[in-house]
């Protein structure tokens, strides 16, 4: 009964592997006036399967957020929106056979996201209830990042290693940025996407097409993502290496402003197109 019960139960952290989606983290959350714990599962083949990777883990706390290594996402961490002290945070390292309890010295307070640092620095930043904590692995301890930051509910945290910075969104205070701690990478040819390709785009009325044209050379694949104001998703396929151009069909798409998007899962160019 309770099994048939946790099936039904929503989804509350998922993590889904960046390049390949191959790799995929799920968290259900549970009901402790049910008597039903929360579980963690994972899947290696895009979902098809499923194992349940729960073990180690107090699931009889709510489960806030997944992230993983995308450059291997075997290692993985797991928050934990608990009251319970020292019950903050894991980590695994094989896939979720095994977790280590890495929550140290953070305070007792719920904590809502992690977020991972996946370059030379491999910094693990956490947000919680009050502010972000930046992991010191070497000490095992954890340190406030970012003092001027102030002492809000963190639910949502972001690296962006294409301009080196920690984005945080807030509840009540809204969105903040902060230098991401250690020194970028050197960045690769593929990497500075804005500063290697030129993107014009132009809609044929008449013949209800919108044309695209990449100047410049990418030697892999590219995300093509187009989004209508709302927020909508209308398309979202991939670019050829080295084709440079591209002609899509906007008959069944409805008057309004267009965002078209290609990206190279680091950096981005995008255009606003108008559909009459």
């Amino acid at each position: 009964m309770v099994k048939n019960l946790l099936a039904l139960l929503p989804s509350s952290a998922l993590y889904v592997e960046k390049e390949s989606i191959e790799r995929i983290y799920l968290a259900k959350r549970g009901y402790a006036s049910l008597g039903i714990d929360g579980e963690l599962f994972t899947s290696i083949d895009k979902g098809k399967n499923w194992a349940d990777i729960s073990n180690g883990l107090p699931l009889n706390e709510y489960p806030s957020y997944v992230d993983a290594d995308d450059r291997g996402p075997d290692t993985a961490w797991v928050t934990f929106a608990s009251c319970q002290a020292g019950k903050k945070i894991y980590e695994t390292r094989d896939g979720g056979k095994t977790w280590t309890n890495i929550s140290y010295n953070l305070p007792n307070l719920p904590a809502n996201c992690v977020a991972y640092q996946a370059d030379r620095n491999n910094n693990l930043y956490v947000g919680m209830d009050l502010g972000i904590y930046r992991l010191d692995r070497k000490n095992e301890k954890w340190e406030l990042y970012a003092e001027s930051f102030p002492n809000v509910i963190v639910s949502e945290l972001e690296v962006h290693l294409a301009d080196f910075k920690l984005k945080a969104a807030t509840f009540g205070r809204g969105i903040w940025e902060a230098d991401l701690e250690g020194v970028p990478d050197i960045i690769g040819v593929e990497e500075v996407l804005a500063d290697q390709l030129e993107m014009n785009a132009f809609h044929d009325e008449m013949n209800n097409q919108l044309a695209l044209e990449l100047i410049g050379k990418h030697a892999k694949p590219l995300n093509l993502l187009v989004v209508v104001v709302t927020g909508r998703i209308v398309l979202n396929n991939s670019i050829q290496p080295n084709q440079n151009r591209l002609t899509l069909n906007t008959r069944n798409w409805l008057p309004g402003m267009y965002y078209v998007t290609v990206s190279n899962g680091k950096t981005r160019i995008s255009k606003g197109v108008v559909v009459e």
